[in-house]
């Protein structure tokens, strides 16, 4: 696992050996794969890679995340009781501190999902750094998806749906779409 670990690093650091490197480095890289490095493996771990200002920002949005059951606690048809819906937020502030833009909200929402796991529905609100407006995108079930575009218009990216209006703030985003969510779940 270490050899592996440390092929992946030569790996990354060197572009899959496409940059110039000195023959110390093949070398070094032919002792890991000799002791055991498996470069299939290694070449995943690589292509895993984030940069550090994104994981920053994937960060920011972690610990700005909740879980609220609100929603759907009026279903009738679970019961009262179904998954929670988590909701995670970045301010323009998170965006201007890591020179990370909205553009990666995608990425974002699939972190997020790593994270916590997959939910019924997942939502990242966002506040433009420019305009400081809220945007919010959407992560879940496809139903549910499909619920949401019926009734707010948006566009699907990576598995996602990134809505097209936007907010004045937090709070109107968030009473707005939990009001959205009570009527689909």
């Amino acid at each position: 696992d270490t050899a592996t670990l440390l092929l992946a690093g030569i790996m990354r650091h060197t572009d899959f050996f496409r940059s110039p490197v000195r023959k110390e480095t093949h070398m070094a890289a032919s002792e890991l794969v000799g002791i055991g490095a498996d470069q299939m493996r290694a070449r995943a771990l690589t292509q895993n890679f984030r940069p550090f200002a994104l994981m920053q920002l994937i960060a920011r949005a972690e610990v700005r995340s909740k879980e609220d059951a609100s929603p759907v606690r009026d279903n009738a048809s679970n019961g009262g009781a179904g998954a929670p819906v988590l909701w995670s937020f970045l301010t323009a502030e998170d965006f201007e501190k890591t020179g990370r833009s909205p553009a990666d909200a995608p990425e974002i929402l699939r972190a997020l999902r790593n994270t916590f796991g997959e939910r019924r529905i997942l939502l990242l609100l966002w506040q433009d750094p420019h305009m400081k407006r809220v945007r919010a995108a959407v992560s879940g079930e496809q139903e549910l998806l499909d619920g949401v575009s019926a009734r707010e218009p948006g566009s699907m990216q990576d598995a996602s749906l990134m809505l097209a209006g936007d907010f004045e703030n937090f709070v109107s985003a968030e009473e707005r779409l939990a009001s959205l969510l009570r009527e689909i779940l």
